[in-house]
């Protein structure tokens, strides 16, 4: 079965963030609700963002610090860095494996503070 990155092809997790847009120089996601997903045109019919959105991977102090408020635009999109969902070669997904990466390569830029890093071709 294919994985949620399409066959980890993809540098990040398509129901999160496979229908996005740039804002300036940033990444937005739409997080989909399961089955509102499009893979054929890539986009999400049904955004699971809205108002007071909390990250579905993100665990309360056991890990990178989650956002306490996580902005959504009209459209449903969030910026791509508030979110822990899976991305780069590996999927690597939650906060506290975000964390756990950070600590074992000693990384400089810190992951927790921009997760969408890992899906660049610098980490893959």
């Amino acid at each position: 079965s294919l994985h949620a990155s399409t066959d980890f092809t993809a540098a990040r997790e398509v129901i999160m963030c496979g229908d996005n847009k740039m804002v300036g120089t940033e990444l937005w996601c739409k997080p989909c609700v399961t089955g509102s997903y499009n893979y054929g045109i890539n986009k999400c019919s049904l955004s699971a963002a809205g108002q007071g959105y909390v990250d579905p991977y993100c665990e309360v102090g056991n890990g990178c610090t989650c956002p306490v408020a996580i902005t959504v635009d009209s459209n449903g999109y969030v910026p791509a860095n508030s979110l822990f969902f899976g991305r780069g070669p590996f999927q690597l997904t939650w906060n506290y494996n975000y964390l756990a990466f950070d600590n074992d390569i000693n990384s400089s830029p810190n992951f927790c503070m921009n997760p969408d890093l890992l899906a660049s071709s610098e980490y893959a």
